[in-house]
């Protein structure tokens, strides 16, 4: 029997493609981390954050800004599509100030949850709502089954 270990949540969020959703208080917020390795040596990567917007889950996504694990905080660029007083931004900035500070309990003590994205047992779609990753089956599939 071998030990799986447990990564922390601030190694995935720099994995590479990580898809998580927020919830609570009547609110849900999907990101997603996309990590790319910068061109010249030297330079770190790169994890650039977006909000889902749309009702697609793999591509309606809004670039939100740049997350730096260095300083735990998520920096508005230019090409940000979001200001500093939305929602999503705060949010974003609440999680990975959480995160990087280990205070990953707080997330949960203060009434949210943290819900990383699953596929669907059925037909292999990306789940990000936190009921339908809960039981493993897209609203569509779960119809079906």
């Amino acid at each position: 029997m071998s030990t799986a270990s447990v990564l922390s949540t601030e190694s995935v969020l720099l994995a590479g493609k990580a898809v998580f959703t927020l919830e609570g208080k009547g609110k849900a917020w999907t990101f997603r981390f996309d990590t790319v390795e910068a061109d010249d040596a030297g330079r770190p990567p790169i994890t650039f954050v977006k909000v889902l917007t749309g009702p697609d889950n793999t591509s309606d996504y809004t670039y939100l800004g740049v997350y730096r694990p260095t300083e735990g905080w998520v920096k508005l660029t230019g090409k940000s599509r979001l200001n500093e007083k939305s929602e999503p931004v705060r949010a974003i900035r609440w999680v990975v100030g959480k995160v990087f500070n280990g205070q990953e309990a707080d997330i949960v003590a203060q009434g949210f949850r943290l819900v990383w994205s699953d596929h669907c047992a059925r037909c292999g779609r990306l789940l990000t709502v936190s009921s339908s990753v809960d039981a493993r089956l897209g609203p569509e599939c779960a119809k079906k089954v």
